[in-house]
């Protein structure tokens, strides 16, 4: 904006000499240069004339430097390697449209996990972000990425699935054997698996978030009817329950 704002500056400046100059007129005072009506029309002109040039004249996209300056690269765009996944779930971002060189922060939702540097051309690529691991909620969230020195921004949106659970067979008497499958866990997390209050087994969770076990219904379970056999993320606290029906 350089040469935009001094080339307003001097017009506005002629604008204001001339103006200045008639009116000390009106009062028998007289400034060299500025003494007459001729002259203080002219400079008033010179004025207008240095506006309307500069104002055609300023480069399209506002960096107002003759063009000598970065170019206006438009919006920010961002890129995720995948858009859905569990807590705990590393995934690569990249970016466009930044500030040459400026620092790029990442958060997730409102929570902070990175910073990058944008290149030459304002942009980055394989950049490793993970989803925190103790996130507990599901639905939609936004990846956000800022610039520290342009403040532009972009977004995408990122699925954080909810927990399910799963039991098969889902009834059978005391002693019975089930297998209990799991997804919308913590990554490699280790996962709590109980029916009713007992802890049945402890297991991991995959690069996905699931898993799979197999527990016995106690043996010397002594009621009948039907009780929550519960998942528990260690570290996301996520859980999931699904009834069995004893019978």
């Amino acid at each position: 904006m350089i040469v935009f704002e001094t080339l307003v500056l001097i017009g506005v400046a002629c604008i204001i000499g001339a103006v200045v100059g008639g009116g000390l007129k009106l009062v028998n005072v007289e400034l060299p240069l500025i003494d007459s009506l001729a002259r203080q029309l002219l400079l008033g002109v010179v004025g207008i004339v240095i506006i309307v040039v500069a104002v055609a004249t300023k480069p399209a996209g506002g960096n107002g430097n003759g063009g000598t300056g970065p170019p206006d690269l438009g919006e920010a765009a961002l890129t995720l390697s995948r858009v859905a996944g569990p807590p705990g779930m590393s995934l690569t971002v990249g970016g466009t449209g930044f500030a040459s060189g400026e620092t790029v922060a990442v958060r997730f939702h409102v929570q902070d996990i990175g910073e990058v540097t944008a290149d030459g051309s304002g942009s980055f690529a394989g950049m490793t972000i993970v989803i925190p691991t103790n996130w507990v909620f599901e639905g939609q969230f936004q990846v956000v990425a800022t610039g520290s020195s342009s403040s532009k921004s972009a977004s995408q949106s990122f699925e954080v699935p909810r927990p399910t659970l799963e039991l098969s067979p889902t009834d059978g008497p005391a002693g019975t054997q089930v297998t209990v499958t799991g997804s919308g866990f913590a990554v490699a997390e280790e996962i709590e698996v109980e029916f009713n209050l007992d802890r049945l087994a402890v297991v991991q969770a995959d690069g996905e978030g699931r898993f799979s076990a197999t527990v016995i219904i106690p043996a010397d379970w002594p009621f009948s009817g039907e009780f929550d056999v519960r998942a528990t993320g260690e570290t996301s606290r996520r859980t999931k329950n699904a009834p069995f029906d004893v019978q």
